[in-house]
């Protein structure tokens, strides 16, 4: 991936309730370690670059067909199984989402494990670290998916 993408401004950028998913609560601490530690090493994994080259206005952008990215990664997982999964797409009026989740837990029964968040990112365009924050932000706070587009 090119340092040199183009990202979408902060005042062009439309954040959606796509109001889906169903998110559990975790506490303040735990979400702001998402949002502010585990957040940019993900992206920075994702993009190949080094966690300390990754700064709130690195741009991030997927590939309208990437290949999922889950697991957790040691030693950012302070509760058990703590992860932000990029899943498969998601389809939404025509229009291709890259699909991240932030989820805790070892098993898929609802007793082991669940999700915290999610946001879905039009593929294809460039948006900031803080950009997809805000989204997982505010997907925090309703407890449904968040869009991200350009404006």
């Amino acid at each position: 991936m090119s340092a040199q993408i183009a990202l979408i401004p902060a005042n062009t950028v439309v954040y959606t309730d796509n109001e889906s998913g169903k998110f559990t609560d975790c506490s303040n601490n735990t979400r702001n370690y998402i949002l502010r530690t585990y957040l940019p090493v993900k992206l920075g994994k994702y993009m190949g670059i080094s966690e300390k080259a990754v700064t709130p206005g690195s741009g991030v952008r997927f590939a309208e067909k990437y290949n999922n990215d889950e697991g957790v990664i040691k030693p950012y997982d302070i509760v058990k199984g703590l992860r932000i999964d990029l899943q498969k797409a998601q389809e939404i009026d025509g229009k291709t989402y890259a699909c991240l989740q932030v989820q805790w837990g070892t098993g898929q029964d609802g007793k082991k494990g669940g999700a915290y968040a999610g946001a879905l990112i039009l593929t294809e365009q460039a948006f900031s670290i803080v950009q997809i924050e805000t989204a997982l932000e505010k997907s925090f706070g309703s407890k449904s998916y968040w869009r991200l587009d350009p404006g």
